[in-house]
């Protein structure tokens, strides 16, 4: 498994969403995926480790437009491509923006394959994400940045799917829990649907790497 020591992206993704709306927040609270617990010191565990050798390409689908701008898309991509390569995961990195340009001019009835995508653009593996859940707020009044993406690993070369073996995919949940309620008046809606996309992405990466509990975005104690 991969160790990074250095996750820029990752802290800057972790102060925007606490800092952003939560004006008075002293702590904020990271959940993960359901049963996911640790204790102590240590590392949050990679849960699939990605060939470094083989062009990468992150390509987010939101199909059912979950997302309020289009452009989250690519920011989420474009942070979890930027944490792979600094984290030295991977070492090619296909452009994202290259990936939906393709597929957005499949005119057909049914939509190319992710492999298919891959392969127009020069991608040996696709990390594909869709997007099922993004919002700020439950209520319109409490801050509770909650996002969910649910991803899989496609091999392009052979068309099958690397990982997970849940034919659905793996559920990346993540939720910032705001303890004293409230949202910062001076805080727009865009920026906190900002910060939650690069925190998705930075999440999204840290899938494929070890980090260390205290720097995690998938898991922040108390």
């Amino acid at each position: 498994m991969q160790n990074a020591t250095r996750r820029p992206i990752s802290s800057l993704a972790l102060v925007g969403i606490c800092a952003l709306g939560m004006g008075g927040l002293t702590s904020c609270n990271i959940v993960g995926p359901a049963g996911y617990f640790i204790a102590g010191p240590g590392d949050v565990d990679a849960e699939f480790d990605l060939d470094a050798d083989r062009p990468t390409l992150i390509f987010i689908d939101d199909r059912s437009s979950k997302l309020p701008r289009r452009q989250f898309r690519t920011l989420i991509a474009e942070t979890a491509q930027a944490n792979l390569v600094s984290a030295g995961v991977v070492s090619t990195i296909v452009d994202t923006q290259a990936a939906t340009a393709v597929a957005s001019q499949d005119k057909n009835s049914r939509p190319m394959s992710i492999a298919s995508i891959g392969e127009a653009v020069g991608a040996e593996i696709v990390i594909y994400a869709t997007v099922d859940e993004f919002t700020i707020s439950p209520d319109g009044q409490t801050v509770l940045p909650t996002s969910q993406l649910r991803v899989k690993v496609i091999d392009v070369v052979t068309g099958e799917r690397a990982w997970p073996q849940e034919r659905e995919g793996y559920p990346l949940r993540l939720t910032v829990r705001d303890r004293q309620g409230g949202r910062d008046a001076t805080t727009s809606m865009f920026d906190l649907q900002q910060a939650l996309a690069v925190w998705m992405g930075t999440g999204l990466a840290e899938l494929f790497y070890d980090v260390e509990v205290t720097s995690s975005t998938r898991y922040a104690g108390q």
